[in-house]
């Protein structure tokens, strides 16, 4: 690869890294809400309400919400090199019903521009995403869960020289479905981001190893 492709696609790749917000939704889901359960009438008819104490789903924590939203925006790299199973499966499991269909299709539309802007393969491609700071709090009138999360991307190919980074916020709206927090909708831009440092960047050998080894927070590894 020539330098002037080289560069062209670093720049593309930086771009498309920074603004790709994976499956972002502009659907705006009302909060679910856990119904009572009804308990089965032994000899048929009109089944009778269950007590108060057996309907009770218990509301999943603030913790919950922040799990979740590192988790996901840790996931990055995994949904990368996901195939299209397996990435339909972790939305199934983190992404609210309303919002399923929506994110899927942003998520193929960012892959697939990421994918169209490489001059190599996909699958060559090294990133991980690791959350540095985040924020939440619960909005009591809808019992939404807003989530900010400060991240860094680090990505890197053999054929595109020393590894690239990226820092980026990112902001999650996550609601109650099931009993559990899913994620509604998903954006990110770049920023903020430090000074660099004066060391002098990796080889590609170097970054290959570290990148090799299993995510510190979050991810699916």
């Amino acid at each position: 690869m020539n330098a002037v492709r080289r560069f062209s696609a670093i720049l593309l790749l930086t771009a498309l890294v920074a603004g790709c917000a994976h499956g972002s939704s502009t659907a705006n889901p009302g909060t679910p809400v856990v119904g009572a359960t009804q308990a089965a009438s032994p000899g048929g008819g009109t089944a009778k309400p269950a007590s108060p104490t057996a309907s009770v789903v218990p509301a999943p924590s603030v913790e919950d919400a922040r799990t979740l939203a590192l988790r996901w925006v840790a996931s990055t790299g995994d949904l990368l090199k996901m195939g299209p199973i397996g990435r339909s499966e972790l939305l199934r499991q983190r992404v609210a019903s309303v919002s399923a269909e929506t994110m899927t299709e942003n998520l193929n539309s960012d892959l697939a521009k990421l994918a169209d802007g490489l001059p190599i393969p996909a699958t060559e491609l090294r990133l991980m995403e690791t959350p540095l700071t985040i924020n939440v709090s619960v909005d009591a009138a809808t019992g939404q869960a807003r989530a900010q999360v400060w991240s860094v991307v680090v990505f890197g190919a053999k054929d595109l020289g020393a590894p690239r980074v990226v820092f980026r916020t990112s902001q999650l709206v996550m609601v109650i479905e099931a009993g559990e927090w899913k994620l509604a909708s998903f954006t990110a831009a770049e920023g903020p981001t430090p000074i660099a440092t004066d060391s002098l960047p990796a080889d590609w050998d170097t970054f290959a190893v570290v990148a090799g080894w299993q995510p510190a927070v979050g991810g699916e590894g």
